[in-house]
């Protein structure tokens, strides 16, 4: 089952990135290209049952200091 999800993700991406590359969209390519293989790793990991991090987790990880600074600021 897995090797047919993926089958029709690379075909689906393939067509895509043919597209951009006939109009000359290097940059919309390249994006494209990332958000693909971004996407396509992450629905692999969870048909795996490999838990995959939150990334609002990582956003609460990344400004807690700023929101610790801001309570000693304003409190």
């Amino acid at each position: 089952m897995e090797v047919i999800l993926l089958t029709t993700l690379l075909v689906w991406a393939g067509a895509g990135i043919r597209k951009l590359r006939k109009q000359g969209l290097w940059k919309d390519m390249i994006v494209y290209a990332c958000l693909w293989a971004t996407s396509t790793t992450i629905i692999t990991l969870h048909r795996f049952n490999i838990p995959v991090p939150n990334p609002l987790d990582g956003i609460a990880y990344v400004y807690q200091p700023l929101s610790y600074l801001w309570k000693q600021w304003f409190s």
